[in-house]
């Protein structure tokens, strides 16, 4: 599952994980989490807090997402930089939220500007649309990529990018301190990442990418 060069350390989280254990989490020997923050504008994640604060106390990595829908990106960022903490940013973008690839590449560029790097943009190989509409995408394109695609092999890339940095092989993986917490609670999302640990708290730390780069579909 897990390709040559890679680690499989890193879990995005939300609310409905309910509380997470983030020491266990460490212990298990994950390295990041990232964390829903806020959806559209006007709705806030009611665990994003502890859950930061917890994963930092642990030691863990830790970054903030936003689910983006419809709403004007303007408003939209606003909201998330009210919210956002750790050193990463990263921009949900799926189906269903009424999200365009012009809204993201809209918000990418706002948190571009504000942050000082580009976020880490979750999207699938056929964009918001599942039609590839808008894509490829230049500000996207320059964004980091995180790959949805619950498959045993790496998946084709959107259109605009030839590597991901970290793909979603999963979303009923598992892991001590979040799976095992509440009988209500019995999967995580788990992703790869293209590179090793150092590179992972390198790209964490300042947005540097690793040196992997063959992480092409057949």
């Amino acid at each position: 599952m897990v390709p040559a060069g890679c680690i499989d350390s890193i879990l995005d989280i939300s609310r409905y994980q309910v509380t997470p254990d983030m020491a266990r989490v460490k212990a298990a020997g994950e390295l990041a989490v990232l964390v829903k923050a806020t959806q559209g504008v006007g709705s806030a994640d009611p665990e994003h807090a502890r859950n930061v604060a917890d994963g930092l106390a642990a030691g863990l990595l830790i970054g903030s997402y936003h689910f983006l829908t419809s709403d004007a990106p303007a408003a939209q960022m606003a909201w998330f930089l009210a919210h956002h903490q750790g050193s990463v940013a990263m921009l949900d973008v799926e189906a269903g939220a009424g999200a365009t690839v012009a809204i993201a590449a809209a918000c990418a560029e706002i948190l571009t500007s504000k942050l000082g790097r580009p976020p880490i943009i979750y999207i699938g190989q056929y964009g918001p649309t599942n039609d590839g509409a808008g894509l490829p995408n230049a500000i996207l394109a320059r964004c980091p990529l995180m790959l949805p695609a619950y498959s045993a092999s790496p998946p084709r890339l959107p259109a605009g990018w030839d590597r991901w940095l970290m793909w979603q092989y999963t979303g009923t993986g598992t892991c001590p301190g979040v799976t095992d917490v509440t009988p209500y609670v019995t999967a995580v999302d788990r992703s790869c990442f293209a590179g090793t640990p150092t590179e992972l708290a390198a790209f964490w730390a300042t947005g540097a990418l690793p040196s992997l780069t063959v992480l092409r579909g057949a």
